[in-house]
């Protein structure tokens, strides 16, 4: 399970709740949780404000600097 679907389960939110929160489709994020996209910086401060958390605590940074 991606952290960013354990994290949303874990604020009770369907997909559905956390993108109207964050200003996104649904779809958006089901491939934002099966690691289809990547999230822009804008979206990915929303969400993370959204589960109130950090970003790098759902998006860790690569460790090689990619």
């Amino acid at each position: 399970m991606s952290r960013l679907r354990e994290l949303r389960e874990q604020k009770g939110l369907s997909r559905n709740q956390l993108a109207k929160l964050v200003g996104c489709s649904r779809e958006a994020i089901r491939l934002l949780e099966r690691g289809r996209r990547s999230p822009r910086y804008e979206t990915a401060r929303a969400i993370a404000q959204a589960l109130g958390v950090s970003p790098d605590e759902i998006w860790p940074p690569d460790p090689k600097g990619a």
